[in-house]
């Protein structure tokens, strides 16, 4: 496979290991898949000659509600994620979190929400995914009451890639060892 690095052109075999610690686990005629730095990321392929690894996410500010909508994936599920550079965690309630078999476990934890504190119970989710970004053991809060009404990605995702907003757009864009 032929992918684009920096604006260099580099081929790699599955399992093989670039000079720039890029490791490519897998690829066909739609995506590719590599390791950087321990975590996954899945790429379209784009052209013919290769495929240009570009770890950056365009998000459009939604005029009804003035937030920033991703779609993306927990655990290999589809979601659709509010940004919510307020939130500690990736948070979603219980109803959500059964809908996506994820196990709510014992770990019960204090929050605080603009109205109240609450107990609700933290857990490590597999993958979180938005756009080609996708991190592993990401924490994560199950919320016991029907808040918040859809998944919010919060900082325990979020601390890991650069946040721009320019415009009317954000932009997240992973960086290794950020």
């Amino acid at each position: 496979v032929y992918m684009y690095v920096n604006g260099n052109l580099i081929k790699l075999s599955p399992g093989q290991k670039s000079k720039n610690g890029i490791t490519l686990l897998s690829a066909n005629l739609d995506a590719i898949v590599v390791l950087i730095e321990g975590i996954r990321f899945r790429y379209k392929r784009n052209n013919k000659q290769g495929t240009i690894l570009d770890n950056k996410v365009t998000l459009m500010c939604d005029s009804n509600s003035g937030g920033y909508w991703a779609k993306g994936r927990i655990n290999g599920n589809d979601v659709a994620f509010l940004i919510d550079t307020g939130a500690t965690y990736v948070v979603m309630n219980n109803v959500q979190a059964k809908a996506l078999k994820i196990k709510r476990g014992n770990k019960k934890v204090q929050i605080s929400t603009a109205t109240k504190t609450e107990t609700a119970y933290q857990v490590i989710l597999d993958t979180v995914s938005v756009g080609d970004i996708e991190l592993q053991n990401i924490p994560a809060i199950i919320t016991m009451h029907k808040y918040p009404p859809y998944p919010l990605l919060g900082m325990s995702f979020l601390s890991h890639v650069e946040i721009n907003k320019k415009n009317g757009q954000m932009t997240l864009k992973y960086s290794p060892g950020k």
